[in-house]
């Protein structure tokens, strides 16, 4: 019994380690390229992942930016965002994009909405008015 536990065990082993190694990627001309890694060692696949992850929490923040009309915030998180758009998804672009747009508009809407009363001098009203008040005065008897 306890051979059939230590061959299943030695099986299985073999399997995981065939199965996670690690093969080159083929490129579209054929040749093989090795994985590509960063400097400490993660592949790219997990610092894509990060980026995503890392935008995806900007994207929050922008939005709650907007969302309180604290505008240079937003502006800020999204120009992080642009800076790191190419590495992104395409979903994730179009977002910013949108974003952008969104951020854009409301910055807009609030110039409208908050202009300055006019400091033009209202109307004179010791002029004559163009209708005077009509009187009317009863005709006289002869």
């Amino acid at each position: 019994m306890d051979n059939r536990k230590l061959f299943a065990g030695l099986l299985l082993g073999s399997a995981l380690l065939v199965a996670c190694e690690q093969r080159p990627e083929a490129t579209p001309s054929g040749r093989n390229n090795p994985p590509s890694n960063t400097r400490n060692g993660m592949s790219s696949t997990v610092t894509d992942q990060n980026a995503e992850v890392r935008a995806q929490t900007l994207i929050e923040q922008v939005n709650r930016h907007i969302r309180n009309k604290e505008y240079d915030a937003a502006e800020t998180s999204l120009s992080e965002l642009e800076s790191m758009k190419s590495s992104l998804s395409q979903s994730m672009q179009t977002q910013i994009t949108s974003l952008r747009t969104t951020l854009n508009a409301a910055r807009a809407s609030s110039t409208v909405n908050t202009t300055p009363p006019s400091t033009s001098t209202p109307p004179d009203t010791d002029m004559p008015s163009s209708n005077p008040p009509t009187t009317t005065t009863p005709p006289a008897n002869p």
